[in-house]
């Protein structure tokens, strides 16, 4: 299919489709992230990624889908995008995966406040562009409203491009801020409320 429809892409490992941020490809920065998450131990547990969590700015569901294949603690996921399309897409990729998981999936600009409480932990890869121009006021609310939505000692795990300068916002919203990984072009930051 060469249309705009929601088509398999990854050789058939996820659906997407073009419209959606970097709909044929895993992205670079999502890819870092993953590889930087904590290995899951016996069983697929993890004293980070277990309980209630979201996915800001999901796309098609990329990392809720190697969050969910990886451990099995987790009880709740709450997926969230501006992009109806990628939360489409996010749902087909995520909906059907193994386990007694909670699945939401909200349709929300996350520059204003999420409604979520009291969340063990929050994974994203915040969009940095409006247009053309690059604009690090999305990435700051996102930081800000994962901030609200954990609960104290919840995690939030990120990754930015190097010239975005989060650190001060993480700052400023969490407890404790660790750069876990830089390179190529990449931070990846694990921040505890």
């Amino acid at each position: 299919l060469k249309d705009g429809s929601i088509q398999d892409v990854l050789n058939g490992e996820y659906k997407s489709q073009p419209g959606i941020f970097g709909w044929n490809k895993i992205d670079k920065g999502s890819a870092l992230l993953i590889e930087n998450l904590p290995p899951p131990g016996p069983q697929g547990q993890s004293k980070i990624f277990k309980g209630r969590g979201a996915d800001f700015g999901c796309g098609y569901g990329y990392l809720t889908k190697e969050l969910l294949t990886r451990y099995k603690g987790i009880t709740a996921i709450t997926c969230i995008d501006a992009d109806h399309r990628a939360l489409d897409a996010c749902r087909l990729n995520t909906e059907n995966l193994e386990g007694e998981i909670k699945r939401d999936y909200k349709w929300l600009d996350l520059t204003t406040q999420s409604g979520l409480k009291n969340l063990d932990f929050i994974i994203m890869n915040p969009p940095f562009h409006e247009g053309k121009s690059t604009d690090q006021s999305i990435g700051k609310a996102f930081i800000e409203n994962a901030a609200t939505a954990l609960k104290k000692h919840g995690e939030l795990w990120m990754v930015a491009n190097n010239h975005l300068g989060y650190e001060s916002i993480l700052e400023e919203n969490f407890f404790k801020v660790e750069n876990i990984h830089e390179g190529q072009g990449f931070k990846v930051f694990r921040a505890i409320r």
